[in-house]
Order: structure tokens, then sequence, then C-alpha cells
């Protein structure tokens, strides 16, 4: 059937790999960002982010555009993250 296995190996290339498309989305997008997607300030000391956080978050899609890169990025990351568990490492 199936040979789906996850590792603690395997479950630190999945996070690599997102944080670098996650990474490769932000510089791809530059100032495109605050035209599509509108960001949340953090308000309460258990959902402040950091300096590099506030960086990399996309915010929630406001227009088409918006909600078309973020259906493309969760492709791509669930995608990766297939490939990976499925890979016999």
């Amino acid at each position: 059937m199936t040979d789906l296995t996850v590792t603690p190996f395997k479950i630190l290339i999945c996070f690599a790999f997102v944080l670098i498309t996650t990474i490769s989305a932000r510089f791809l997008l530059k100032d495109k960002r605050d035209l599509w997607f509108r960001r949340s300030q953090s308000k309460n000391i258990i959902t402040i982010r950091g300096k590099i956080g506030e960086y990399l978050a996309l915010g929630y899609p406001i227009c088409l555009e918006g909600f078309a890169v973020t259906v493309l990025l969760l492709a791509v990351i669930v995608l990766e993250i297939l490939c990976i568990l499925y890979l016999n490492i």
C-alpha cells in the first residue's frame, strides 16, 4: 500500500523546507504583501511575534490575488511535506 513513515529526522526536514518556502514567498511578494494581505497586530502576550515573525507573516488575504497566493503557498507546502514523508530515509 503506502509506506508513509514519520520520523523525527523527516519532521526536521519538513520544518526546514517550510521555512525556506515561507522566506522565498516573502521575498517574491515584496511590497505586494501590503496590497494583497492585511496583517493583524499582536495585542496579547501569548500571540506576540518577534521581528522575524512579523516580517515573514503574510496576514489575511483581502483580494483575489491574496487568496490565490495563499492557496498556491498551501499547495506547495503540502506537496513538500508529502514528498518528504514518502521518502525512504
